[in-house]
């Protein structure tokens, strides 16, 4: 089998690549840590731990800059996203960002940490800041861009 036979038989597989949000709503990525209970009970303080919560807030902007955010809040092990509201970053495809969200946080936290990504779509006159985004008060950076 040639590989471009091969690489069309691999995209018939891929259900999510052409997902996309629709045009006119807010995108949130929302990271979460996977198992990081047994990660932080090895390797932080209690009950607060300078350290991690400084890789929090880093991995925030890393992904905030990386997805070209407008607002970024990072809580515990939770890290939101909001993207611009017109953005067309990746064409609204659902897959990508969800992607490189997990994956640049997970850069940022080092080898031991598994991150997670999800993203949810929200009409444009439907955004509450809390719950989706948590307290505002607590946000590690906002975007120039967008």
């Amino acid at each position: 089998m040639k590989s471009d036979e091969m690489a069309a038989k691999m995209r018939l597989g891929e259900c999510f690549h052409e997902l996309r949000a629709l045009q006119g709503a807010y995108i949130v990525i929302r990271v979460d840590g996977r198992s990081f209970s047994r990660l932080t009970e090895r390797t932080c303080e209690k009950p607060f731990d300078t350290g991690f919560h400084r890789q929090m807030t880093d991995a925030a902007k890393a992904v905030l800059t990386s997805l070209h955010g407008s607002y970024a809040h990072a809580q515990s092990d939770e890290i939101s996203i909001l993207l611009p509201h017109a953005t067309n970053l990746f064409d609204r495809e659902v897959e990508k960002p969800v992607s490189v969200a997990a994956s640049s946080a997970a850069a940022i936290l080092g080898e031991q940490a598994t991150m997670r990504s999800r993203a949810r779509a929200r009409p444009r006159g439907a955004l509450p800041v809390a719950p989706i985004l948590k307290r505002p008060s607590a946000s590690v950076g906002r975007s120039t861009e967008g």
